[in-house]
Parts: structure tokens; sequence; C-alpha cells
């Protein structure tokens, strides 16, 4: 939290390179802002040490720890969003990976797949992923570009996973920071890159 501060609104600010700087310049701010505190999971976190003070700007924040529904202050505090439904959520992965025609409900590549093919790999990845569309988009966007076919899109996703586990351990033994609150966003990214090295062939 504090990195992504310094990175990118200190350094907005061309203000000193720290996080107290940041939230000062922000606080000190004229016109409106929104800061967007994005993932912020972690409890151990005091979340109101990042909130600018005054009262120009806004603070969202995203999260799935639900004591953090407290912190909201703007009617009505705070937005629930679930997941869809099982069989909206297969559909939408299908069609994003180019797997399912929209005039009809045919896989179409997949190097031929029929639809009953892969629907059991959709129904196990729109699960592993909650029903949340922004992860079964991702999902669908790799798949669909070619890095990986969908029967082995579960192997990636768990080689991914294991791989941050395994960067956030060696992180955690040479600094005492907390973790970056944005790095969920950003192995999206690196797992896009990085997909033709996990992915099975089959």
């Amino acid at each position: 939290m504090k990195q992504s501060l310094t990175k990118n609104v200190a350094k907005r600010g061309k203000v000193d390179n720290n996080y107290l700087a940041a939230l000062n310049w922000l606080a000190n701010q004229e016109d409106p802002w929104l800061l967007i505190i994005d993932n912020a999971d972690d409890p151990s976190i005091e979340l109101r040490d990042y909130f600018p003070k005054g009262s120009r700007g806004y603070v969202l924040v995203t999260t799935r720890n639900p004591a953090y529904r407290s912190l909201g202050n703007v009617d009505p505090g705070f937005f629930s969003f679930h997941g869809l439904k099982n069989d909206d959520a297969r559909q939408l992965l299908l069609r994003v990976a180019g797997l399912k025609s929209p005039m009809n409900d045919v896989a179409s590549s997949d190097a031929g797949s029929s639809l009953d093919d892969v629907t059991p790999f959709a129904t196990a990845i729109v699960e592993t992923l909650g029903y949340l569309a922004l992860a079964i988009n991702v999902a669908g966007s790799a798949i669909g570009a070619g890095y990986c076919r969908i029967q082995g899109y579960l192997k990636f996703l768990e080689a991914t996973r294991e791989d941050r586990r395994r960067k956030k351990a060696a992180k955690a033994r040479t600094t005492t920071e907390h973790h970056d609150l944005f790095e969920e966003n950003r192995f999206v990214m690196d797992s896009l890159y990085n997909m033709f090295l996990s992915c099975s062939a089959d």
C-alpha cells in the first residue's frame, strides 16, 4: 500500500518519495479526486491510515473482507457484488474464449471440440473463480488468445498461484513493508505473459 501511494500518487504530485507526502498532497488538492484501493483483503492493514484528510475527495475500496464495510461513510456505506449464476458464468467464459458461437450453441474453435466436450472444463473453471465476471473474462481472454486450451487453464492457474506464494514468501523474508494492494491486478498481466510456460497442451 505504501509502495503504491509512493509510486503512483507521490510521483504524480512531484512530492517527497513517501506515502505520507502522497496523502498530504491529495488532502491539499482543491480539485476533487478519487483514490482507489483495490483488493484490500489483508485484515492486518489499518486502512484508515491510508485515507487522505479533508473532504474534497473520495476513497473507493474493493475488498472481500466484510470487516471493512464499516469504513463506508457515504450512503448506503457499501455495495455487495455477487457472482454470476452457473449457466451465465459458463456461457460468458465460452463466449469470451471463442468456444461458443453467438448464433448457435456449438463450439467454434478449440481444435474442433464440441460444446459437450468443453462444458465440464468450463464448469470447473467458473466454480474455481467464484463465478466472478472479471476473473472469468480474464480466463476466457487467455484461452481465446491461444495461450492455453480450456482443458489446461486450471493447471495454469494453480501454477501461477503457487509461483505468487513463493514470491510473496521470499519478499516477506527481505522486507517488513506491507504487501502492495495492487499486486492482485499485476499478477493477471504476468499470468498472460507467462501462460505458455504453465499451460498443459491437452
